[in-house]
């Protein structure tokens, strides 16, 4: 019997159920050997971030402060910790790294099905958005960016909102159903953390839907409309996070954080450079798993391991090309999508333009896009719109069209040219990313062939086949390129702890260690150790944090810039003066990378060598030296000099940002604590209001008389009161729009049905 116009083809059903177990698949081989596709931030950055958040919501008490990491950081304030984001709840129920790695693959899962609603949204069929869709969740930038968990969390709600707002464009009466979707959209990504990938795609995404998919011009009426509409329901869902981005902006404008305060010469030296775009183009091919390095073929640089990469296999780019000559044929999804994504482009390669360099510099929020690699993000997303449309333009075309030939016999032969070259450069160097380029290609004309079957096969079973094999195809040419593994486990067990962390975590009492001389993870002591091999081999962040080390100036403190203007003047200062600052900065350990480092401090009284501090690396030897005398985290020191040793001071309460102290001073005096001086410090002095000031112009101090007293402590961000009401206030007025709406005349109607 045949089908009627317009109805669903089993490809229609078949093949978006094939992408998403398509991402499934790849996934399983990951989790059956205890593995995960992450490396690098992941560890190091966030793994820590996480373990806080695991002690916080099992206690029941969700910190203010954080006390591990550099005396202090904003647990509850930093958006990256995730602290307020509902799906981090997992974190409280599961063991850390299957929380990690479950959220991990359901937020792949959320970006293929959000992409896939998004191009149905658009009028496109169901089966080349199903393509599409599979090249953005196992595609380059979600499994690049998968290391930095909060821009891969936040990237999946995006294609949620953008279809949310396409509903909301086209439906009656603003479309307040879908109006809700856009605001808890735009919550949940705000929520999410990635903050900076929110600020580069919510303008692409009320572009691409005030202009109805393409549809409408930029500057006519209907498109102005629909551009105030959604930017009030945007609005809605901004004031609904409130509670999370108004603090952290308010703690960024007094903190060196991201690209905050950077001037335009700073971010006019930031563009995408070459070794970058290689990186783009297929950002794991130069990825070494022994040393750490992602490098490229005939450079020395490394680039960042997790730089988001727009890698959409062999089939994507065919196909993407192919949509990408579709969209300047007729008005559209495609052409609108090609548009957008020209933008994306030039903001990330154009950065070391004048113009476009300032704006970046100038417009919040986008100033903390350090890295301008992160423009492919969104750009994922539009380029899975030309995908789509290419997919169908291959599918629709002639038989014996020359455009339809073409479409397989050029990667094919690309893709034998490549094997060949592979067979001649052998297995290293680029023979590697020939025999790479050779399996993309070559998948990739199976796949273009299978999906011109999907089109010309009669009946329904024959053409499904076709589409969920070549979605398998596909999701294996991906995976080949993107997911590279390291076990599910904390960082030292995925990285051989360094030998200095290995030292350190042998000494009772508490280590706070500090890097010494100019050899630091961004500048390595010689051309020939990667900048990752030397920071391993003296203290990487992660293996801090998982031996429960606390280094006094580390990645994840959020550092006020009193505290880094501190540690700045600290590394002029010579020898016996840094070492004198270092120690009253609550260092307890040095960590000397170089032997000219290491003469520096011979002369220095009290510095010992630690027994076994000895360290030598493959790249890099550290030793490890024990300060004189380590001060507490608390003291109570002589009103005349805050830089006395004074006596220790215990705290009789210390959650939550809250510390209680019974201290007994024998003469006026100071309460000093190793943790940085911020303006959300509140003190009071048997109950009575006291000022908390700031000791050697970093670090919190609380004047207390003579005698015996209780001082109670607490770090309450600025601005919080004021997010937690625009919070409430939002949603107790979202929550009253329904009774509005029926006090008006009833509920809207329906929006229009999608395609």
């Amino acid at each position: 019997m045949p089908r009627a116009p317009g109805s669903p083809s089993a490809a229609d059903t078949w093949t978006p159920a094939a992408a998403a177990a398509c991402v499934l698949l790849v996934l399983a081989p990951c989790w059956a050997a205890g593995r995960i596709p992450v490396r690098d931030d992941a560890g190091a950055y966030f793994w820590p971030l996480r373990a806080g958040l695991a002690g916080a919501l099992r206690t029941g008490t969700p910190s203010l402060l954080d006390a591990l990491p550099g005396g202090g950081a904003p647990l509850l304030l930093n958006p990256q910790a995730q602290a307020l984001y509902p799906p981090a709840g997992l974190y409280g129920v599961l063991p850390l790294p299957w929380a990690f790695a479950l959220l991990h693959a359901l937020h792949l899962l959320l970006l293929g099905a959000g992409t896939h609603r998004l191009l149905r949204r658009l009028h496109l069929p169901a089966g080349d958005a199903a393509l599409g869709a599979l090249t953005v969740a196992l595609g380059g930038a979600a499994l690049s960016a998968s290391a930095m968990q909060d821009k891969l969390c936040t990237l999946a709600w995006i294609p949620w909102l953008a279809a949310a707002a396409l509903g909301v464009a086209r439906g009656r009466r603003g479309g307040a159903a879908e109006g809700l979707q856009v605001a808890l959209t735009t919550a949940m990504g705000a929520f999410a953390g990635g903050l900076d990938v929110l600020a580069m795609s919510v303008p692409l995404v009320l572009l691409l839907a005030a202009t109805d998919g393409g549809q409408s011009g930029l500057v006519d009426r209907a498109t102005a409309l629909r551009a105030v509409r959604l930017g009030a329901w945007t609005a809605a869902g901004l004031g609904l996070a409130a509670v999370q981005w108004l603090p952290f902006l308010e703690w960024m404008d007094g903190a060196a954080w991201g690209g905050r305060g950077a001037s335009p010469g700073e971010l006019l030296a930031r563009p995408v450079r070459m070794g970058n775009l290689l990186g783009l183009v297929a950002p794991n091919a130069g990825w070494d798993a022994v040393t750490g390095v992602l490098g490229v073929p005939g450079s020395d640089g490394a680039i960042h391991p997790w730089l988001p990469g727009i890698y959409a296999g062999g089939a994507g780019l065919v196909l993407g090309g192919t949509g990408l000559a579709v969209a300047w044929r007729r008005p559209g999804p495609a052409r609108g999508a090609a548009t957008l994504l020209l933008g994306c482009a030039a903001l990330g390669l154009g950065r070391g333009l004048p113009g476009i360099g300032s704006l970046v510099a100038w417009v919040p929020l986008l100033g903390e896009v350090r890295y301008p690699q992160k423009w492919a993000l969104p750009g994922a997303l539009l380029a899975a719109v030309l995908v789509a449309e290419g997919a169908g333009a291959v599918r629709r075309a002639p038989a014996g069209s020359r455009g339809a030939r073409a479409a397989v016999a050029l990667p094919l032969v690309l893709g034998a040219g490549a094997a060949a070259a592979a067979l001649l450069l052998g297995p290293g160097g680029w023979g590697r990313w020939a025999r790479l380029a050779a399996g993309s290609l070559l998948l990739g004309a199976a796949v273009v062939a299978l999906w011109r079957r999907a089109g010309t096969a009669r009946g329904p079973r024959p053409a499904a086949l076709a589409g969920a094999l070549s979605a398998v195809l596909l999701a294996a040419d991906l995976a080949g390129h993107n997911a590279d593994l390291v076990p599910l486990a904390p960082p030292d067990v995925f990285w051989s702890p360094p030998p200095a962390t290995r030292a350190l975590a042998a000494v009772r009492g508490p280590v706070r260690a500090a890097g010494w001389g100019e050899a630091s993870p961004k500048r390595p002591p010689s051309a020939t150790a990667p900048a990752r091999d030397a920071a391993r081999e003296a203290l990487y962040p992660g293996f801090a944090a998982a031996d429960g080390l606390s280094p006094p100036e580390g990645w994840l403190a959020m550092r006020p810039r009193g505290w880094v203007a501190y540690f700045e003047a600290t590394r002029r200062a010579p020898a016996a003066e840094a070492v004198k600052r270092l120690r009253l900065a609550g260092a307890t350990h040095l960590l000397v990378r170089s032997p000219v480092a290491a003469r520096d401090l011979a002369g220095v009284p009290g510095v010992t060598s630690l027994p076994g501090g000895a360290a030598p690396g493959r790249l890099v030897d550290v030793e490890v030296l024990a300060l004189p005398r380590p001060l507490p985290d608390w003291r109570l020191a002589p009103r005349g000099d805050p830089d006395d040793d004074g006596v220790a001071a215990r705290p009789t309460h210390d959650a939550g940002g809250r510390l209680a102290f019974a201290v007994d001073a024998p003469s006026a005096g100071f309460l000093v604590g190793l943790r940085p001086w911020e303006a959300g410090w509140r003190a009071r002095v048997d109950g009575v209001r006291a000022p908390v000031l700031a000791a050697h112009g970093f670090q919190v101090a609380v004047p207390v008389p003579p005698g015996r007293h209780r001082v109670d402590l607490e770090y309450r961000p600025p601005g919080l009161g004021t997010g937690a009401a625009v919070t409430a206030a939002t949603a107790l007025g979202l929550g009253a729009l329904p009774h509005l709406r029926r006090r008006r005349g009833g509920p809207a109607p329906p929006p229009e049905p999608g395609p």
